[in-house]
């Protein structure tokens, strides 16, 4: 279902063509929209070992499939019946495997960013390997794409971090160790090359249950304070100063991460043009 924040209004989609395996978890959906074309798209990936297990087994198969919605056609397309290749920059190899860096585990951390979706995806024929690298989504063109690998002796830890988008940049939060509290904030400044990532900030905690929620801007990150896996508070972190200040200081709530949007008043159920909202 499509739903409209602004308006209140929502749409159900027809069935997808591709049911996923009784045994895997939900598949991953995100919704953009193509100014080029003035098209609104909703994808759906599934991705799955063929045992049905969570962990592969020997000789085990990893399957990536994608299906494509489009609110012009109301309908889905699916882009391949079992697998997608993912391109990647020349220099970028892929030795022999073109499904190498492949694996996520729903519901991970996208961002929207140049026209494409992106998350940390992993080698699923070994996912203890601690590598871990940013694929991305053309929207407009319907196509995977790799976009860096971050070696794991470069930016360590970085399968345990999360995706930001830091002041139009596509960055990385990760953890200085597993379980730390302390982390550092880094961004690709050549967006897509092969050696384009430098540190932006290192931020020590004095308190092991805090952790951060998503970057906010000019230097400020929403922080999250938790006690028994639940949040209990909600602040703006200010990583020079090290000052807070609090949105929610007290209650008993889950909360994984926050994101962006554009307003538009556009009904679900017919019209396509945006209109931004000031």
């Amino acid at each position: 279902m499509l739903w409209n924040p602004v308006t209140r209004e929502n749409r159900y989609l027809p069935k997808p063509n591709i049911d996923a395996p009784d045994s895997q978890s939900y598949p991953l959906i995100v919704f953009g929209f193509v100014p080029e074309s003035n098209e609104s798209k909703v994808v759906r990936f599934n991705s799955y070992y063929t045992s049905g297990k969570i962990l592969p087994l020997p000789d085990d198969v990893f399957v990536m499939q994608i299906e494509v919605y489009k609110m012009s056609t109301n309908s889905w397309t699916v882009l391949t019946s079992n697998a997608i290749p993912c391109n990647g920059p020349g220099h970028m190899s892929l030795e022999n495997d073109s499904f190498l860096l492949l694996k996520f585990d729903p519901p991970s951390r996208t961002l929207f960013l140049k026209g494409a979706f992106h998350w940390l995806a992993v080698n699923p024929k070994n996912v203890w390997d601690s590598c871990a690298a940013v694929v991305a989504f053309d929207l407009k063109h319907e196509e995977l794409k790799l976009i860096s690998l971050l070696e794991s002796h470069r930016i360590l830890y970085a399968k345990e971090g999360q995706l930001e988008i830091i002041n139009d940049l596509l960055g990385l939060i990760v953890p200085c160790s597993t379980y730390s509290p302390n982390f550092e904030i880094w961004a690709m400044n050549d967006y897509g090359k092969r050696e384009p990532w430098t540190k932006q900030f290192h931020v020590e905690l004095s308190t092991w249950f805090v952790r951060p929620c998503g970057y906010w801007q000019d230097s400020f990150l929403l922080m999250g304070e938790f006690e028994g896996g639940r949040q209990k508070s909600l602040f703006l972190f200010n990583i020079h100063t090290q000052e807070r200040q609090y949105i929610l200081k007290s209650g008993s709530f889950f909360f994984e991460y926050f994101c962006s949007c554009v307003e538009t008043l556009v009904p679900v159920s017919k019209g396509m043009q945006l209109l931004e909202c000031r």
